[in-house]
């Protein structure tokens, strides 16, 4: 599936999503993204997989650089894939908070105990739609030495 593939496919889920009901709590991100900023990183590697009903993208090495993501490769081939796809911390607390106020959304987040970012999220309907959800786990997160 192409990179334009998976962004439809997330387009597609936000509109399923908007056909669900409920309410959900929303996720204490500040004492977690105070966590993560007392770091004060911005250049770092880390592992990154997506995965939804319609998708999986593989393993995945993130690169971030100057607090831009500068290089994604995928891990078990070292092909170049599109940063574009893939998000900073910082900007990954932005969408975080942006969707978990979204009431129609369920949305699951645990964090690094140690800096503080998110490790795993799972962003699904609420409601009965089965094939509605989308998963991205980070992991081995290394700052980038000067």
């Amino acid at each position: 599936m192409t990179n334009r593939a998976v962004r439809v496919a997330v387009c597609a889920l936000t509109c399923l999503a908007s056909a669900c009901d409920s309410t959900t709590e929303p996720i204490p991100l500040a004492a977690h993204r105070a966590q993560w900023e007392a770091q004060n990183l911005q250049d770092y590697n880390y592992s990154g997989r997506m995965s939804s009903f319609w998708h999986d993208t593989g393993e995945v090495s993130v690169t971030v650089t100057a607090d831009e993501v500068s290089s994604v490769r995928l891990v078990s081939t070292g092909e170049p894939q599109d940063p574009e796809d893939w998000k900073t911390i910082p900007r990954l607390f932005d969408q975080i908070e942006q969707l978990s106020q979204d009431r129609t959304l369920r949305v699951n987040v645990a964090f690094d105990p140690t800096l503080g970012y998110p490790t795993n999220m799972f962003v699904g309907c609420r409601g009965e739609v089965l094939d509605c959800g989308l998963t991205l786990v980070i992991s081995d997160l290394v700052p980038d030495s000067p």
